[in-house]
């Protein structure tokens, strides 16, 4: 299966899923044992460091009680 390219997620993406998670209480590995994925694999979400795919996004904002709305913007030109 080809390597697919996370979702980018926006600074204000992030510190809503920090936020989120530090309102519930949570450190990192907490929430890392929920969506399971390692510590890193959410700090490096967390910092920008790394984009998670849908399904890690999916999981964590569930686990944060948060709710993904991803809209794709498709153009199509025509070739010179």
């Amino acid at each position: 299966m080809p390597n697919t390219p996370g979702i980018q997620l926006t600074p204000r993406n992030r510190k809503q899923l920090v936020d989120a998670r530090e309102a519930k209480g949570w450190v990192q590995y907490r929430l890392a044992r929920r969506v399971k994925v390692t510590i890193g694999t959410i700090c490096r979400i967390e910092t920008g460091a790394a984009d998670p795919s849908l399904a890690t996004l999916e999981a964590m904002a569930a686990a944060l009680g948060l709710v993904v709305d991803v809209t794709t913007t498709v153009r199509i030109t025509r070739r010179n």
